[in-house]
């Protein structure tokens, strides 16, 4: 007989300690470094000063709306899908149900970072483990946003590379998806841990969860920030001269 999950820890639990403590360590002193170098006296009138600020703040906004809104999403699929709806119809698909998965993923548009909140939201309602990854796989590159923004950067050539991303992505999440089916989930899995709180937390209990993305670097963000798109640095690097954020 197998033994019962263990209990949920406490929101207050996790964020005060819910990583290792090593990761708890890093994440510390990467929130000195980062107090160190936006405000003075160690980063006043540095020559890269006004180029790491607008960076990191090209990289704050261009990261946490996605993460919030992919919180949003899965969080809303947590209360509102009932139980029952993916697993009966990944048991009518079939073996039809992973590509069905990644032709549905536009239907969930969402960057690498808030896709962990939408497809954990998925598996937690029943969606099995190789559909979840074909989602996550899929979800980022057949994002409409994401293939528009390709058709604008080779607009040159037409819809080709739109197609040939898309068509990628799609063999190579359906590929994985059935890789994945050879694999027992109880081998990568983790246990569930909830937030364990009444009410409305399904929302605030992905978003703690996608902080690591965040810490990770945010990589839409960095992607917008090295393209300078669409943060306007002259605007940012005037702000980052203001005491409040220099």
């Amino acid at each position: 007989m197998s033994s019962p999950p263990p209990a949920a820890a406490p929101l207050a639990t996790r964020l005060a300690g819910g990583g290792t403590p090593l990761a708890n360590r890093m994440l510390f002193l990467g929130l000195i470094l980062t107090t160190l170098a936006l405000f003075p006296p160690l980063a006043a009138h540095r020559p890269w000063h006004d180029s790491f600020t607008t960076y990191f703040i090209a990289i704050v906004l261009e990261s946490v709306p996605y993460i919030l809104i992919g919180s949003l999403v899965g969080g809303l699929i947590e209360v509102f899908l009932p139980a029952t709806v993916l697993p009966r119809l990944v048991a009518r698909l079939g073996i039809l149900g992973i590509p069905v998965t990644a032709l549905a993923a536009p239907a969930f548009p969402a960057c690498e970072c808030g896709v962990l909140a939408v497809a954990r939201g998925l598996m937690r309602k029943g969606l099995p483990l190789p559909h979840t990854i074909t989602y996550l796989l899929a979800g980022p590159i057949l994002n409409p946003t994401v293939l528009f923004t390709t058709w604008l950067a080779f607009r040159d050539h037409g819809a080709l590379y739109p197609v040939l991303r898309a068509c990628g992505a799609l063999v190579v999440a359906v590929a994985f998806g059935f890789a994945l089916r050879r694999v027992d989930p109880r081998r990568i899995l983790l246990p569930h841990i909830l937030a364990g709180l009444p009410g409305a937390t399904s929302t605030q209990d992905a978003t703690l969860d996608l902080g690591g993305a965040l810490r990770a670097g945010g990589r839409c963000g960095v992607r917008s920030a090295e393209c300078g798109v669409p943060v306007v640095q002259a605007a940012l690097a005037t702000s980052a001269r203001v005491p409040f954020s220099a």
